[in-house]
């Protein structure tokens, strides 16, 4: 999943002629969030699981 975000990123860049900036763009902070939160959320759920 993060792989593919960061495919369609690259891909966004070169598109839109900003490849060459150094740092990452709030619209790719908002992507980058998104599997983190699942981690979380499926580490929250494998653990109400194991403590019943």
């Amino acid at each position: 999943m993060g792989e593919s975000i960061i495919l369609i990123e690259k891909n966004w860049r070169v598109k839109n002629k900003l490849d060459n900036l150094p740092e990452l763009l709030s619209r790719e902070y908002r992507l980058l969030i998104i599997p983190v939160v699942i981690i979380i959320m499926a580490g929250f759920m494998m653990y109400q699981q194991i403590s019943v």
